[in-house]
Parts: C-alpha cells; structure tokens; sequence
C-alpha cells in the first residue's frame, strides 16, 4: 500500500511539474513547420521565450515554414526573433508580442508585411536586420519602434519602397547600414538622433536625397557614402557631430556621380585635421565633391590649411600673360590639373616630364585649384588667387 501511494505521489508530481512547463528554458529553433506543430502541441500555453527564438537556420536555404499562427499565446522573447527562409507571407501569430529582443528576418521570399509586430516598442537586447525578402512591401507593424540596442540593417527587399513606419525610431546602439534599396528617400528615419557606430549607405539606385537624417546630432563610427547614382547632395549629415575616436573613424564619399555638394560645416571641419589620424576617401563624384581638395576649397579651407607639403613646388600667375608658372624642386612634373571652386575641370595637360610648365588658363573665375602630381605619384594641391 505505502508503494503504490509512492508510486502515485511521483506520478502526480511529474505530472504537475510537467504541465507548469509552460516554456522550454533557453533558445528554442524550430526548423520545419513539423516542428511548428510539434512545439504548439507540446507547449500551447507558452508565453515566454527565455533565449533566441528561431524559426529556419542561417544561410541554409528555404524551409516549408508556413504557418506559426499557433504561437498566438507568445509574447515575450528575451533574446532574437529570428525568422530564416521560411514560406511565411504574414506573421500572425505574433500578434500578441509586446517585447522582443532583437528581430532577424533574412531570406522569407513570400514574406509581405510585418503587421502583426505593431505592440513591440523596443529591441533591447539586439539588432533590428531585414534584407533579401524580396516580395516584403512594408515595415507597417514596426511603427511604435523607438530604440535599437544592436544596428539597424536593410538590404535587398526589392519590392519596399519606404522607410515611413520607423518613424518612431530615435537611436540605434551600433551600425546604420542602408543599401540595395530601392527608396528614393529615407523618410521615415526623421526623428533619429543617435546612432552607436558607423553608417553606410551604399549602392541605392533610387535614392534622390538623405535629407531625412537631419536630426542625427551623433555618429560613433565612419560615414560612408558610396555607389548612389541618384544622389546630388549631402544634405542631412550636416548636423551630425562626427566621432574622432575609436577604429572605424572617418569619411568615405565614393562613386556617387551626381553628389556634387560636400561642403558642410562639420565635413569642412574633421578635413581641416589631419589625414593620418582622422581619415577620408573622397573620390568618383562631381562638383564640389569631386575629391578631398574640391571639398576643401568649397569650404573655403587654402590648402595650407590642411597638410599638403607646399615648399617643394611654386605656383605663380603671370597676369600680362594670362599663365599660370608651375615650378618643382626635386621632383618632375607629370600631370597638371586646374579646377574651379565648384570642382570642375576647367584643364588638364599629362604626360609631362619637367620640372617647369606654363599653362595658359581662360576663365572669369577669380580662384583657382592647381593639383600637380609627380612622376612618383604624389598629388599635391594649391589654391591661387589670380591677381
């Protein structure tokens, strides 16, 4: 008798602890939409993922996920949601998340909105990563987002053209990175103030103007702009306070073929320095950010300025001959360049080979870049007043 009652006592604590096991503790990844069920089944009242939730694998190709719709008791997942290359074209059953630590969905093809994530305010614990869902149209239900502890990252979702619903969003702990999108602005990141590291916005075929980003008064890291073919201005980084700490420090504007207006206060500013310790790459765009010294002379900044070496070589303008007088010391001349302060290329002569030119220039503009560079490769660069 007192066995049996043994017996009995284990069974029903068993029992008991089992079915108060509400949730598995830690990460849980569910690879199938087999295991979707299986864990609906075993665990229908769970409301809370201790670690990462995830749905698919990393880099793994696509999976039959298609319907989570069962985890509607969900709402609270400390660590990453992670959704991988499932079938999924909506959300529901995420309906009920109020507070997530990170979100993570690379690679959902059938993937169109993200409504259902609308009652989630911040990602404390994480990043905020969407690309390669190429048929996702919005990012309506990430509205109410004001602050990401990770980065921010968005590439290739080709069928999004608009970053409207992050309007909420004020900081980004770590990374912006913005690129293979098919937006023409960045409406929608307005009221975004801070952000941890560095920025990058890269190869956007569409996109017309930053301007939205006007707001940002902090960048932690480099500002690299590149590959926009659309883009005209810097416009909207012009309020930022860029880092001069740190490994990823600098400015990188490259291959932008229309970006001709560089010359901000705070960009003028961190070239005045000097370029050892505080790095830049300016190149492949037009006008007055054709290169760094297009930028410094619309800034204003002669080139004594900054750091160029300028007791080797001598520019004279002779006026009852309308020339200018280059001369080297201790090196050949073998290219020579005159610009504008727009950046414009107004001469060239190349292939030179001597340590003296006169070049005759024609034009109504008062002042003028010279840039030589030598036989060596060194680019040296001077600002003449023609008087």
């Amino acid at each position: 008798m007192r066995l049996n009652l043994f017996f009995l006592t284990l069974l029903f604590s068993f029992t008991f602890s089992k079915s108060n096991a509400q949730c598995p503790e830690g990460d849980v990844q569910l690879l199938s939409q087999a295991d979707v069920d299986n864990f609906v089944s075993t665990y229908p009242n769970c409301t809370n993922i201790s670690g990462i939730l995830t749905f698919g694998e990393f880099n793994s190709g696509f999976n039959d996920i298609s319907d989570i719709s069962g985890l509607n008791n969900m709402t609270t997942v400390d660590g990453e949601l992670r959704i991988f290359g499932t079938q999924l074209t909506n959300l529901n059953g995420l309906n009920n998340l109020i507070e997530i630590g990170g979100l993570n969905i690379l690679d959902n093809n059938q993937l169109i909105a993200l409504s259902e994530l609308g009652n989630i305010s911040e990602l404390n614990n994480g990043q905020l990563q969407i690309a390669f869902n190429y048929n996702l149209q919005s990012l309506e239900g990430l509205d109410n987002i004001q602050s990401i502890s990770g980065r921010l990252y968005f590439g290739k979702n080709d069928s999004l053209y608009s970053f409207s619903n992050l309007s909420s969003l004020n900081s980004v702990g770590e990374l912006v990175f913005i690129a293979g999108t098919n937006v023409t602005t960045l409406g929608g990141l307005e009221n975004l103030q801070y952000i941890g590291s560095r920025i990058i916005i890269g190869d956007n075929q569409n996109l017309e103007n930053i301007t939205s980003l006007n707001s940002v008064n902090y960048v932690g890291g480099n500002v690299y702009i590149s590959e926009n073919p659309q883009l005209t201005s810097l416009e909207g980084i012009q309020n930022m306070v860029i880092s001069t700490e740190g490994e990823t420090i600098g400015l990188i504007f490259n291959d932008n073929p229309n970006l001709s207006t560089c010359n901000f206060p705070n960009i003028c500013e961190y070239l005045s320095w000097n370029s050892t310790e505080y790095p830049r790459e300016i190149s492949g765009n037009t006008g007055n950010c054709l290169d760094e010294q297009a930028v410094l002379a619309a800034c204003g900044l002669g080139i004594s300025d900054v750091e160029n070496n300028t007791t080797n070589w001598n520019v004279a303008y002779q006026k009852n001959k309308g020339s200018f007088l280059i001369q080297s010391n201790g090196f050949q001349l073998a290219e020579i360049e005159v610009y504008d302060l727009t950046g414009k290329l107004i001469k060239s002569v190349q292939n030179l080979n001597s340590n003296q030119e006169e070049l005759r220039v024609f034009t109504p503009e008062n002042v003028l870049i010279i840039k030589v560079k030598s036989k060596e490769g060194k680019v040296l660069a001077k600002k003449v007043l023609m008087k």
